[in-house]
């Protein structure tokens, strides 16, 4: 690489509607039970929960609709 560029990271020229809509609120709501976990407010069990709803809900949507656009760039 020369001095001076940059490298090019793939997944920045890829769109997911889902990581658009759905990131930002469920970053949120992890660090605020991340943080109710540390402070004694949450049990660490919850963590677990909140995983499972966090990948039915968004996390496997975000990874078919970045598979998908891979592929369709890559035709």
């Amino acid at each position: 690489m020369q001095p001076g560029t940059a490298a090019r990271v793939p997944l920045t020229t890829l769109y997911s509607a889902t990581d658009a809509k759905m990131t930002k609120l469920f970053f949120a709501t992890l660090d605020s039970l991340r943080m109710g976990i540390m402070q004694g407010r949450n049990s660490p069990g919850e963590w677990d929960g909140a995983i499972k709803n966090w990948r039915q809900k968004a996390d496997d949507k975000m990874r078919a609709e970045y598979e998908q656009a891979w592929e369709a760039r890559s035709s």
